[in-house]
Order: C-alpha cells, then structure tokens, then sequence
C-alpha cells in the first residue's frame, strides 16, 4: 500500500492532498446505494442521481448547508474504500460534493480498484474563473454548463464580467436605460447563483466603474464629460464617470443595492482598471474637484471615488474587490485581483491587502498548458519574472514577443 508521501497517479484533476492506494480487482460497480450517517443532504443527493452506477456509499455530513457557499466554507473531504463499499465523511456540505465528485472521475475512469483512501482539501479557498459576458454575450444556459466544468473540478468561484465599453449586460430596474438589449435579467441571474450554490460554486459580479464604461453612457450620458458612440472594439476607452457629480454616486447606489439582492455573496468586484486619464485630466471641475479635496493627480481622483464605492458597498454588508489599479497609498479596505504580472501581487500584500492572482493564468491568450503550469502563486517574486522573461524567449510565443516586452513597463508601476 503506498502512503501519503507517494504520489499515486490518477486520472483525475485536481490532484487530491493525500492518496492510499491498493492494487485489487475492480469490481463492477453496482447500482448506487446511498446510505446517510446522520442528516440526508439534498444537494449530495442530487449530485448522485446525475452520475454512474458506484456501489454502496455511506455518507456523513457533520454540517448540512442549504444556504449558498462562501469564502469560508469547509470543502474537505475524506474517502475510505471498506468491505461493504465506500464511505465518504466531510465537515460540510461543499467537501461532501467534492468527494462525489472525485469518486465518479475514479469509476469514469476505471481507477476505483487502486485506492483505499483519500483525504483532500484545497489549497487555496479561491479558485475561479472569470467569464466576460458583456464584450461577448453569453446565455444564463450556457453559463450552467460553464457551473458543470467548475464543479467538475473542483473550482468555486464563477467570476460575472457584467458591464464593459462594449455593453451593459445587468438589468438595473432603477435606471433601465442602462442595459443593453442583450442583457441577463434579474431572475435569470438569480437563477444561476441557485444552481451555482447547489454545485459549491459562487457567483461574483463585476460592475467596472469608473472606466470602461462607454455602455453606460449611451443610456446616462450627463455622467460622462463628453458624447460617446457604440462600440465593439477591444481595447481601452477614454469614457469614464464624473466623479465630481453626486448623481454618479446616486445611480451607483441604487445599482449596488440591486446586485446585493439578486447576488448573496459577500464580494462584489468594482473593477477599477484601465481608467483612461484623458476627459479627468482635460475637465476644469475634475481640476477644481483636486484641488479642493487636495488630489495630486488623477490617481488620487481614482483612489478618492474608489473609497466612495467601497464605503456605499460596506454599508450593502459587502466587501469590494478592485484590478490591481486600485492601488494607492491611500487605498481603502478591499481585496486586489492582480492581473499585471508579478509585481503588483507583492505591492498589494506589502499593503495588508488580500490578493486573487490572476497574471499568469489568461487563458484567452492561448500560451501552451505547460506555461500556466509553471506559476505557483506564491512563489517568490524573483522566480516570477524569471519565467516571464522566459516566455519572451520561447519560440512558441514569438508572435507576441514585443507585446511580452511592454508589459514589463508593470514592474515598475507604470
């Protein structure tokens, strides 16, 4: 029997924490017969209804949760091979699933018969992906299918990029004007955060403010500083909101407390990148707006609303997350998702702030698998830029050698 410190290599993903195997013959696996070890579990129950026939399993459940997921949920679990067949214990309802889940990859994938124990948690209690619905229109059907995948490998974060330049995809009831004719209504939104909740998978809005957001201001074009067209063009825009009128703050608290009630969880992202600097630089009250809150330069004027947003959000008993442009000295209380290389990881957790690493796992960009595989998102800053500069050197990446060369203009905060 191998013990925890072997690696036994299975056919399933992710790698649980600690494997035991036996090499027995495999039974074929009988109808599924579930026996409950206490309270019956409503959620788990319906996971095994949707998978292939695995024997008799008993199932303990020290906590059963109906309610949605959070950033503290227990997803650990335990399996034990014994002589009547298999027994599955977890704290929660969430590692329940997980080891479900890990069960049905080993009789998918004939691999039932090699192992005698497992014992698993995850590393890191934000795994996601984020899936950008406004540059790209995307059903509520086809994101529960996108939930599936999460599910199926253990991911629990489903990351809404909701408005962008190129449309406004949430229904706002308050100002109607604001959604774009393609757009998720409240109830279908609501509706995926059930189902997500039911696979162990959270649901995190992103409603990009102040930038990006050319969309908006075809529907409120008196908070912007100059009249915008529509577009489909990728890229960074001039459009941003007038942070000197108090009606953006309005519009914006009424938004909120509408994605608070169709969105329970305690995150809401804010966005916060690419603000371009050109209608806040060139706007006399922008300039009168510095000088009288004593902002040194655009960026104070980021920071500065960014802290409004964050404040109108903690009193929705909701904590921001930004793009790592948020950061500033002064930056107030939220979580950074970094996205532009290495450095601004550290930059943020020098200032105390929780940090979701991003930079190196773009898949739109299409690297080969091997190269997202090589980050860990702790290592040390050092190893970081080592495989970045790496990367401009692969011949597989020679297309986008010069663009691999202007982000290194982020290590030093440009």
């Amino acid at each position: 029997m191998a013990g925890s410190g072997e690696q036994v290599r299975l056919s399933i993903l992710p790698r649980p924490a600690s494997v035991a195997s036996q090499d027995v013959a495999k039974a074929p696996a009988s109808e599924t017969e579930t026996i409950w070890i206490g309270e019956r579990c409503l959620r788990v129950a319906d996971r095994l209804a949707d998978l292939p026939s695995m024997g008799s399993i008993s199932i303990a459940i020290d906590e059963v949760i109906t309610t949605p997921p959070t950033v503290d949920s227990d997803e650990s679990y335990a399996l034990e091979r014994t002589a009547e067949g298999w027994s599955l214990t977890a704290p929660s309802t969430f590692g329940a699933l997980h080891g479900v889940t890990t069960l049905a990859q080993l009789y998918r994938f004939d691999e039932a018969g090699r192992v005698h124990t497992i014992s698993d948690q995850p590393r890191f209690p934000w795994r996601g992906v984020l899936i950008d619905v406004a540059r790209h229109f995307i059903s509520s059907a086809m994101l529960k299918r996108v939930v599936d995948g999460l599910a199926e490998l253990k991911m629990n974060v489903l990351h809404l990029h909701l408005t962008d330049d190129q449309a406004f995809r949430f229904e706002c009831r308050a100002f109607p004007q604001l959604a774009s004719e393609e757009h998720l209504s409240q109830i279908a939104l609501a509706d995926l955060v059930a189902y997500a909740a039911d696979r162990g998978v959270r649901v995190i809005p992103e409603i990009d403010v102040p930038g990006h957001v050319t969309a908006w201001l075809l529907g409120v074009p008196e908070l912007g500083f100059q009249q915008v067209e529509a577009t489909d063009r990728f890229g960074v825009h001039k459009a941003c909101l007038d942070p000197t009128r108090e009606s953006t703050y309005e519009l914006l608290e009424a938004l909120f407390a509408e994605l608070a009630g169709v969105f329970p969880d305690e995150y809401v992202h804010i966005g916060g990148d690419e603000v371009h600097p050109a209608w806040w630089s060139e706007d006399p009250a922008v300039a009168e707006f510095m000088q009288a809150h004593g902002l040194e330069d655009v960026r104070g004027v980021q920071n500065r609303f960014t802290q409004r947003v964050v404040s109108m959000l903690n009193e929705l008993g909701k904590r921001a997350i930004g793009w790592d442009e948020v950061l500033h000295p002064n930056m107030p209380d939220l979580v950074v998702q970094n996205w532009r290389g290495a450095t601004t990881r550290d930059r943020a957790a020098a200032q105390g702030a929780s940090v979701i690493v991003s930079a190196p796992y773009y898949l739109d960009l299409f690297y080969p698998l091997d190269m997202h595989y090589a980050y860990d998102p702790s290592a040390p800053q050092t190893e970081w830029l080592k495989l970045e500069d790496q990367q401009q050197e692969d011949l597989r990446l020679a297309h986008v050698a010069e663009g691999i060369e202007w982000t290194k203009q982020w290590r030093d905060d440009a």
